[in-house]
């Protein structure tokens, strides 16, 4: 896939890191805040009314400090330090005041049936009873159930954050937001158009037909406002010196509401009807305590060889300019840590790539593969939907509970590559927890340059997954959608049923050609160059296969995409007389939704693409892959079937004289599924090529690097490589894996090239 172009997040970031340095050394040595003219008039009367705000709360943080570090000479605070004390001011800001012990749901605010609170106390499920658990005036007065938050929010101190994951939102029946708990007559089971003490937003109906969303803001209703769905992350900021509160959704801020928090407490708030049975709000940790993680994880002591620091307890360091240098090593790092519940830190990321850092993709793939392990993850903001292109650092913590199973939405949002997501996410979810399916909505490319086609996918990989064991329809896939460079926009379902384990695979003798099967993706502009390119394909294997296969053993399917669905300023004056609008009115101006999809209708209508996958097959189970993509995004030149047939087909002729049971790349793909297996597996790659790459070798050393799995390679007179690995054995069992890593790291967890 393109690689996305650099920014400059980092220079920013490094810049606020130094003013916020300075601001904190000068608070913490000054008796009392002093007004600054710069600052917000609000906020600098509320300074003088109660005392305190972003500047009060980083000194009393200094002064703290200096109290448990008595006789410790004032020194410029350290990165962590900044950003765990006042990282309000950067924007991506936390609350200061929330502790491990804050984070969760009152049962004791808990009126009703309507809501349970799970033992953790993260999760507030409705139940589909709204029966009173006691007596009291508003007995009988709402169906609705309500719980607050155990973190209280008071009155000068500073901007506060907290983030919910929503699952199964009900229409105008699911709100979250802040409530004043504190205040004169406030019942968390009134419902929130007849709740004074609330702020609260329903994400509507999802769909593009549904209904928007609504805020009610201490009552009055606010209509037309962004939707949100099942599995959003919905984030709340509240100024408690000026009254600014703002909803986020997905890590973008969608709703703001200067100075609306009135009341003098505020606190997290959920608010569900008691008629439906299962919805639920579960709050996400903000910030991280890396302490608490490190302690709950367990895992090995720090110790002066591994470069672990104190609070990095049993974090695996991975550097990520080594060996290929590019995604790969995040990708497998994300991998093979989520399973086993192995904390990582990765450093220079992609360093070895024009633009290093993460892109789309990689951050989309990194949120995807959290949510599936119930990870906390630094940045948190990637948590939240943000892509931070070009940060070149992450630290991930998997979840002591494990993979989780349900329906996950991954949206690069470019042509950020489909497969790659499923590389990093795959295996956790198809090992990571026995009780549940696992439901895929993954958005971005599907044939794009730099990744395998979903093509690829389907014909390759899961065929050899079903060799080790793998049933054969735990894996399915439907493509909705095709993605294409630059625009993206495809979409492909994946369900997962979750596997018991693995077995070892074994492929040594490369056997003789059955046949090849080959797939022609035509982008709609190419739909006329479709056909004469499959004959073209045809043609060129048999000529390039020359003497080993016959050309009825050549197989080309062809799959066209269809025209995309027009969305122009017509049909949005049509929709909205037809009365898809809620509002009377004959005409408006698009949506910014409507306005993407005009833009992705005009890209579509001005690119050609077209790719040729091949996949070759032998008597002995042996498999070659090879493809070639054409398009004219990117080299503005004409799309020729005869070019596409010729390269492809030149390709998977190398492929196969370079012998070997599996090209390089497949080889690579199968080198995290090797390790987790059961039994020892031997595979014979084949010799290197034109396109070779270090991906095998990257692969082999991060997963043998967390799994501690045992691989060996071995290089033979013609070329070839023998890949052998001794599985760890990985059973799919919670009672087996749960709560500590499976496998013991006894090796340094500072990574060593291979010579």
């Amino acid at each position: 896939m393109p690689d996305e172009g650099e920014t400059e997040p980092t220079r920013l970031i490094g810049e606020d890191v130094a003013k916020l340095a300075e601001l904190m050394i000068r608070v913490s040595t000054s008796t009392a805040p002093t007004p600054d003219s710069n600052v917000d008039p609000r906020r600098q009367r509320r300074h003088k009314k109660g005392g305190g705000g972003v500047a009060a709360g980083a000194g009393a943080a200094g002064a703290a400090a200096t109290e448990r570090d008595t006789g410790r000479e004032a020194t410029t605070p350290t990165l962590d330090e900044i950003f765990r004390t006042v990282s309000g001011v950067l924007g991506e800001g936390t609350s200061t005041s929330v502790t491990r012990d804050d984070l969760g749901w009152s049962v004791e605010s808990l009126v009703s049936t309507a809501l349970t609170v799970s033992d953790d106390g993260l999760t507030a499920v409705a139940t589909g009873s709204a029966s009173r658990n006691g007596g009291g005036k508003h007995d009988g007065g709402s169906k609705y159930g309500g719980v607050i938050g155990v973190v209280r929010f008071h009155p000068s101190t500073g901007t506060h954050h907290f983030c919910v994951s929503v699952k199964e939102p009900v229409d105008d029946g699911f709100w979250i937001g802040i409530c004043y708990p504190e205040a004169d007559g406030f019942f968390p089971d009134a419902a929130p158009k007849s709740n004074p003490h609330c702020i609260v937003w329903s994400g509507g109906s999802p769909g593009d037909g549904g209904r928007p969303g609504t805020v009610r803001l201490h009552t009055e209703k606010f209509r037309e406002q962004p939707r949100y769905a099942h599995r959003a992350a919905i984030g709340v900021v509240v100024d408690t010196d000026t009254g600014d509160l703002s909803f986020w959704l997905d890590g973008t801020k969608v709703l703001e509401f200067p100075g609306a928090a009135v009341g003098k407490v505020c606190a997290p708030f959920f608010s569900c009807t008691g008629s439906v049975v299962g919805p639920a709000a579960t709050l996400m940790r903000w910030p991280l305590d890396r302490g608490y993680v490190g302690s709950e994880r367990g895992g090995n002591a720090a110790s002066a060889e591994s470069g672990a620091t104190a609070d990095m307890v049993g974090t695996i360091e991975i550097c990520g300019s080594m060996l290929e240098g590019g995604g790969q090593v995040l990708r497998v790092a994300l991998a093979a840590a989520a399973l086993t519940r192995t904390p990582i830190h990765v450093t220079r990321i992609r360093a070895g790539r024009p633009n290093p850092g993460l892109g789309h993709q990689h951050a989309t793939g990194a949120r995807l593969v959290a949510q599936g392990c119930g990870a906390a993850i630094d940045p948190e903001s990637l948590l939240y939907g943000a892509h931070l292109e070009g940060v070149t650092s992450m630290r991930l913590w998997p979840g002591v509970r494990g993979v989780t199973g349900g329906s996950f939405v991954a949206d690069t949002h470019t042509a950020g590559a489909i497969t790659l997501l499923l590389q990093a996410s795959l295996p956790c979810f198809l090992l990571g927890q026995s009780s549940e399916d696992v439901h895929l909505d993954l958005r971005g490319g599907t044939n794009v340059r730099g990744a395998p086609s979903i093509e690829y996918f389907q014909s390759v990989l899961v065929p050899l997954l079903e060799k080790m064991g793998v049933k054969k329809g735990t894996i399915t896939t439907s493509v909705v959608s095709r993605g294409w460079y630059p625009v993206g926009g495809g979409r492909v379902l994946i369900d997962v049923t979750p596997a018991r384990q693995l077995d070892a695979i074994t492929l040594m003798d490369r056997g003789k050609i059955a046949g090849v099967r080959g797939t022609v993706v035509a982008s709609f502009l190419a739909r006329k160059h479709a056909k004469p390119a499959a004959a073209a394909v045809r043609r060129a294997v048999c000529a390039a296969l020359h003497g080993q296969i016959q050309p009825d053993q050549v197989t080309i399917d062809i799959v066209l995409e269809d025209a995309p669905e027009k969305v122009t300023e017509s049909t949005v004056s049509t929709a909205a007389k037809s009365g898809a609008v809620e509002d009377d009115i004959d005409r408006r101006a698009p949506t910014f939704r409507e306005r993407r999809q005009m833009a992705k209708e005009r890209a579509a209508m001005s690119d050609a693409a077209m790719q040729c996958q091949l996949v070759l097959t032998t008597t002995t189970g042996a498999v070659h892959a090879a493809d070639c993509l054409l398009e004219t995004a990117k080299h503005r030149g004409a799309v020729d079937p005869d070019d596409l047939a010729v390269t492809a087909a030149s390709r998977l002729a190398e492929a196969w004289s370079s012998g070997g049971c599996v090209d390089e790349h497949t080889m690579d793909q199968l080198v995290v599924f090797m390790a987790l297996a059961c039994g020892h597996s031997k595979i014979l790659c084949n010799a290197e090529s034109s396109i070779s790459s270090l991906h095998l070798e990257t692969a082999i050393h991060f997963t043998t690097l967390i799994t501690g799995a045992a691989f060996k390679i071995e290089r033979r007179g013609d070329g070839t490589r023998l890949v052998s690995c001794k599985g760890v054995g990985w059973v799919n069992e919670p009672e087996k894996n749960c709560g500590a890593t499976s496998i013991p790291h006894t090796e340094s967890s500072t990574p060593i090239p291979p010579q």
